[in-house]
């Protein structure tokens, strides 16, 4: 039986399915280079998930979005060729903020007390990043990752707060400087980790070591 921890950790991603992913990528690399990228950065974020479940025992619940369960599922154990140690959970339907609060919502019933989510988009994220969202958690009421294009690919609750995730412009250069304004307007201290870049964009396939 694994071992209870006061942390759950969360990723969002999408199936797999050509010409829906990567979309601001296929007019450069084509939807078939882009659904590669996107196979290769959910297979290095998991891969970093399972690490970090051995290293902390930590429980992790993946979210997903594009399909069912039982492909899913068969998609990700073909991906890691490595049986799944976390519990898949289908996205609700709606904008990315209401995803998001209801999936911390589901974690936090699971009996947390501290909760991160992440997407599969950013290839430099570590389990120190990891650890220190976690560590922020006990002094800040939110914690976020802010990410180079202006989002971010972290954020992290001590309790549920659905409201830091309304009247937000999603995928915009000022998502994380919005997210903040409704902190501070709802009165949610916050802690901000290191910059990174996500890969959304053209500009961002520098930072793909894998590609040729």
């Amino acid at each position: 039986m694994q071992k209870k921890t006061e942390h759950i950790l969360g990723v969002f991603t999408k199936y797999p399915i050509s010409g829906q992913v990567k979309t601001r990528l296929i007019q450069v690399i084509g939807a078939q280079k882009a659904l590669e990228i996107h196979e290769e950065l959910v297979r290095r974020t998991l891969t970093l998930v399972l690490k970090w479940q051995r290293l902390h025992s930590s429980y992790c619940m993946l979210f997903f979005d594009g399909s069912d369960v039982q492909r899913t599922q068969i998609w990700l154990q073909g991906l890691l060729k490595h049986s799944l140690t976390f519990s898949l959970r289908q996205q609700v339907q709606g904008e990315l903020g209401a995803k998001m609060a209801e999936a911390f919502q589901e974690m936090f019933a699971q009996g947390y007390k501290k909760a991160v989510l992440i997407g599969t988009d950013c290839p430099l994220i570590t389990p120190e990043i990891l650890m220190q969202a976690f560590e922020a958690l006990s002094r800040s009421e939110a914690v976020f990752g802010p990410a180079l294009d202006g989002g971010y690919y972290l954020v992290g609750l001590n309790r549920p707060e659905r409201r830091i995730f309304q009247h937000i412009t999603w995928s915009s250069s000022s998502t994380l400087q919005q997210s903040l304004q409704r902190c501070r307007e709802i009165g949610l201290s916050y802690t901000l980790l290191k910059g990174l870049p996500d890969v959304d964009r053209p500009e961002d396939l520098q930072y793909l070591t894998f590609l040729p």
